[in-house]
């Protein structure tokens, strides 16, 4: 009998950004009990700084466990009670975990995903080259009105 290896478990990246006005989080791999105090602790750091929004985006967050699932939970506890607007981006995986868990999901006040961690190896150069840039920043989607003829 032949045992086949098992490849081993994506870890989390983290990329953390802040700026005056606002500290982002950007995740991608598994949120499990090895990356969530890496997360908690980059969480910690953002909600001590006086920033006027938390952007939290685990769009490429391929799986999570109950640990990762707490981490995000008590993250939304904690801006709220703390009056820090968080701009989630929950991903698949992770929005399927909080609502299990019967935790509400944020409202999101930015109409799309202002960043993302560039692509690893073999990704196309196309998706590789992400495009960043602060949620304040994004422009409107069309002109605005003008009040002459």
């Amino acid at each position: 009998m032949r045992s086949s290896a098992i490849p081993p478990a994506r870890t989390l990246e983290l990329a953390v950004e802040h700026t005056s006005l606002a500290s982002s989080l950007i995740c991608r791999g598994a949120l499990d009990a090895r990356g969530a105090p890496r997360l908690r602790g980059a969480v910690d750091g953002a909600l001590g700084r006086p920033s006027v929004l938390v952007y939290l985006d685990l769009e490429d967050v391929t799986s999570v466990d109950a640990a990762g699932a707490r981490v995000v939970a008590a993250t939304i506890r904690r801006c709220t009670s703390e009056r820090v607007h968080l701009e989630l981006w929950p991903g698949a995986a992770v929005e399927r975990m909080l609502v299990g868990l019967g935790v509400p999901l944020p409202r999101r006040a930015y109409p799309s995903r202002p960043c993302a961690l560039a692509a690893g190896p073999g990704v196309p150069s196309a998706a590789r080259d992400s495009h960043r840039h602060p949620v304040w920043a994004i422009p409107p989607a069309a002109p605005r009105a003008s009040m002459g003829p």
